[in-house]
């Protein structure tokens, strides 16, 4: 399943559960779950995840995501496990 992520923010980290999300009908609701699995957030509570939101919603998020969850993705990039040279 492939999206353009080419108007992305460089900074968002598009998981393929993301990808998944985002393929959807843009007017179609997404679950907080899913929002949060979406931005990889731990679960539906955390206070930076925004709830509900249809997919275009998510998906201007990832285009133009407020300031605590860009920070947010800084933090998974700096934490990540480096991919294994291919």
């Amino acid at each position: 399943m492939k999206i353009d992520t080419s108007d992305f923010h460089p900074r968002m980290r598009v998981s393929k559960q993301a990808v998944y999300y985002l393929a959807r009908d843009q007017d179609s609701m997404l679950t907080a779950n899913q929002v949060a699995k979406a931005l990889q957030f731990p679960n539906k509570k955390d206070p930076r995840s925004p709830g509900e939101l249809p997919v275009f919603r998510l998906r201007q998020i990832f285009v133009n995501p407020p300031a605590d969850i860009l920070r947010h993705h800084d933090l998974l990039t700096a934490t990540a496990v480096p991919n294994p040279p291919q």
